[in-house]
């Protein structure tokens, strides 16, 4: 069935699910095409023809596939290969009786460990559909944990990562109003590894409600999920900045996620008339100064050196960020000099000013190792500065200061 790609004139396309450990295209059986058929990647077929193409699933065991049978010239078929109805009765009746518990839905619906959930049947994955809108909230909780799977793109699901999806891309709307929270919640960790095939309109709506949600736990996980969405094409960059800015003066976890959320953006973007990591600095110094370690160190090639927000940062925080303090000693070494004469002009100096020596010390600026007494090194602050480089290997302030 399988060849070389052709010249053709027309193609027919074929996209499979195929649920873990039925099998592979290779059980799939073209008929009637008047040219070859190759795997265009493990979920899709394409047939090089100018007549409809008939599939058949010819693979052992007890599975059915259902779908599109036959596909003309210039579309795609989708289809799913899945345990026949016949076989999963049993737990169909399990998950529509009406004493049903999230219990119930997880044991046939997730894995546990190295336990494998039965094979699904049509049924039972239509059954799972109107579990999210049961009376119950538990129960809808575990019906979304159990949809993860299918919307998702891991190596844990169940059937290849560019396969059709069997639910309808609308449920993400659904979900993102379910009026339960924990519901809601659970929505963003499929927001962030949808698969390819799932539509970016729905998921882009779906992640604008989530971010205006009224709970400020939901807020907190979809904010975090805007890098994510960026990645997997859900928005572009700049929506994603305008986002986690506008939540970025809210107090407590939502402001504090929405900061994080704006330093990761550095790795992927570029300042711009809409990215401007600047006013970011300035409403996170006032509102979250502890987490401006991590945002202006992500934006440190664009955001140059201040003595005054730097002495705050200083002053009103805990933390410390060692690629920032060694970007200000190499490119502004008299500010930094200033800085941390004005913070800390007399001795004892704090465990922070130790830390700031052991990174600083192959500076070649003579003044700041005049301040920090890096030379000379008598004996016993050598022995000092091993240990508070011991020390280091286990101090993680933003992890410490983290929600």
């Amino acid at each position: 069935m399988f060849g070389i790609t052709y010249n053709i004139v027309a193609s027919v396309f074929f996209n499979v699910a195929i649920y873990q450990g039925a099998g592979t295209l290779a059980s799939i059986r073209t008929e009637n095409a008047d040219g070859p058929c190759f795997a265009v990647s493990t979920a899709l077929i394409e047939c090089a023809s100018t007549t409809p193409v008939t599939f058949h699933w010819e693979g052992e065991g007890d599975w059915k596939m259902v779908g599109d049978q036959v596909v003309t010239p210039g579309q795609t078929g989708k289809a799913w290969v899945l345990a026949p109805d016949s076989v999963t009765a049993p737990h169909v009746q399990a998950i529509t009786a009406p004493t049903v518990s999230a219990l119930d839905v997880e044991r046939l619906f997730l894995r546990a460990g190295d336990v494998q959930p039965p094979a699904p049947s049509p049924a039972m994955l239509n059954t799972l559909e109107t579990l999210l809108s049961h009376p119950d909230k538990r129960v809808r909780k575990a019906a979304v944990s159990a949809l993860q799977p299918w919307f998702s793109g891991t190596p844990m699901d169940p059937t290849q990562i560019d396969s059709p999806i069997w639910f309808d891309d609308a449920l993400l709307i659904k979900l993102a109003k379910d009026p339960d929270p924990g519901v809601r919640r659970r929505l963003t960790h499929i927001l962030k590894d949808i698969r390819p095939n799932v539509s970016r309109e729905q998921a882009h709506k779906a992640l604008k409600i989530l971010i205006g949600d009224p709970h400020r736990g939901v807020r907190r996980a979809a904010i975090a999920t805007l890098k994510r969405a960026h990645q997997l094409g859900i928005l572009p960059p700049e929506e994603a900045w305008k986002q986690a800015f506008s939540k970025l003066a809210q107090s407590g976890p939502p402001g504090r996620t929405a900061s994080n959320t704006l330093a990761q953006l550095a790795r992927y973007t570029e300042p711009s008339t809409v990215i401007r990591p600047d006013l970011a600095l300035e409403v996170a110094l006032e509102k979250h100064p502890e987490r401006v370690w991590r945002l202006w160190g992500a934006w440190k090639q664009h955001l140059p050196f201040d003595k005054e927000k730097a002495m705050k940062l200083f002053r009103s925080t805990v933390g410390l960020s060692e690629p920032l303090i060694q970007h200000w000693a190499k490119h502004n070494p008299d500010g930094l000099h200033d800085v941390l004469n004005r913070w800390e002009p007399y001795v004892p100096h704090s465990q922070r000013w130790d830390y700031i020596a052991v990174w600083l010390f192959h500076t070649k600026h003579a003044a700041l190792r005049s301040l920090l007494e890096l030379d000379p090194e008598p004996p016993e602050k050598v022995k000092r500065k091993l240990r508070i480089k011991i020390d280091l290997k286990s101090w993680q302030p933003e992890k410490q200061l983290s929600d």
